[in-house]
């Protein structure tokens, strides 16, 4: 297993000058792999955790799930192999070591890479693929929502389960408060409330994106709800976009 805890002796300006935070890094966004089409035939698969525990919430007392440290990558399509490769239950996104060597490089923190077992992976493509692992947010690393900037007012969320109390709603977007963002500048979270599959990043891992030339990533603004969802493209030539201005 791999992981990077975090450090409050040290900062991200320290570890690395040329990634700053930027002044907007409360707001989130969703990362995601590309998953190709028949034309372009990107190898594509379904990365899911396990064991997958069901807890009762002694306060709320309703159920939630846990998923656990062990990994397994489906292939489903594809033949050409990019740095980000599946989507994930349980919170994560399957990547090859290029992306997990750059994560350390640029110092990110909130992280957590599991190895992943291949299942289904035709011989002839198992010959060529690197190790996967599984990346998530470290364990029980939900951040906390502004719910006043992130169109949330009125909600209210378990402390214990962080589920919702008064009925699911969908966020305008993704903002950390202070309290909850500051305390070890990180940059992977997962959320609860809003299910287990998403994982999101702030604006610097985009930035780290496009710096180390990671394919098959793209990222997007909320993706809570498909039709507000706005993809981020951080190879694009015109940068940087509208979304991060």
């Amino acid at each position: 297993m791999c992981t990077h805890t975090p450090d409050p002796l040290a900062t991200s300006h320290s570890l690395n000058p040329k990634i700053p935070y930027p002044p907007n890094m409360h707001t989130l966004f969703r990362i995601s792999a590309e998953c190709g089409s028949r034309f372009d035939p990107l190898v594509y698969g379904d990365t899911y955790l396990f064991p997958a525990c069901q807890y009762q919430c002694s306060t709320c007392d309703r159920t939630y799930e846990v998923y656990g440290k062990n990994a397994v990558f489906t292939h489903t399509c594809g033949w050409r192999i990019n740095d980000f490769i599946g989507f994930g239950w349980g919170g994560c996104i399957c990547v090859t070591p290029r992306v997990i060597k750059g994560l350390k490089k640029h110092g990110v923190r909130g992280w957590v890479a599991y190895p992943a077992m291949l299942n289904r992976v035709p011989w002839h493509l198992k010959l060529r693929l690197p190790k996967l692992y599984a990346l998530a947010s470290a364990q029980e690393h939900w951040g906390r929502l502004d719910i006043e900037a992130s169109g949330l007012g009125g909600s209210e969320f378990c402390p214990e389960c962080h589920k919702f109390t008064n009925g699911y709603r969908e966020p305008d977007q993704m903002v950390l408060d202070d309290a909850s963002f500051d305390w070890d500048q990180s940059d992977f979270f997962n959320f609860r409330p809003f299910g287990q599959v998403g994982l999101y990043v702030t604006r610097r891992v985009i930035e780290i994106a496009r710096q180390e030339k990671w394919k098959g990533v793209y990222f997007r603004t909320i993706d809570i709800g498909p039709t507000k969802s706005r993809s981020i493209d951080p190879h694009s030539k015109d940068w940087p976009p509208d979304l991060l201005r």
